[in-house]
């Protein structure tokens, strides 16, 4: 699992680039995420609880987020889950959404805030998962948006 978790780490950081095409990232020192907690490893059908601590200034708030995935960064047999496709231009580009698009409804923002939602694994087949959350960050009445990828594998 080491090898597969830092060809994703290398793979999240090309991901990340590309996600920009998303929308605009927040302006610099809006907001400052600190190390993403999550389980590195878990069995299908437990929740994944996911925490982002970090850090906003006066004027920012984390609004909203989704949750989805490369195709090609979760096992092939998540084709049978009900997640929705997105198709893109190039196969290489195709997502699944596992959690359409929430706002928050007080939303996360000061020093030391704590992001948290949790997904159902129910159902999720064993292998490496590289999920993306991707968090809408209001600066001024401006949507930004910041990518998250969390890495975490399911056994037996």
């Amino acid at each position: 699992m080491n090898k597969k978790i830092a060809t994703a780490a290398i793979i999240a950081l090309v991901s990340c680039a590309a996600l920009t095409s998303l929308g605009k990232l927040p302006p610099e020192n809006a907001i400052k995420l600190e190390k993403t907690q999550a389980p590195a490893e878990l069995k299908s059908g437990q929740l994944l609880p996911i925490v982002i601590p970090g850090n906003t200034t006066a004027n920012a708030k984390i609004g909203g987020y989704q949750v989805f995935c490369y195709v090609d960064k979760v096992p092939p047999a998540c084709k049978s889950l009900d997640w929705k496709m997105k198709k893109a231009a190039k196969d290489q580009w195709n997502t699944y959404q596992i959690q359409p698009h929430q706002w928050l409804k007080s939303g996360c923002s000061g020093n030391n805030f704590q992001f948290n939602c949790e997904l159902d694994t129910t159902k999720w087949p064993e292998g490496d998962y590289n999920l993306t959350i991707l968090l809408t960050v209001l600066v001024d009445g401006k949507d930004y948006y910041l990518p998250v990828e969390i890495l975490f594998c399911i056994t037996k």
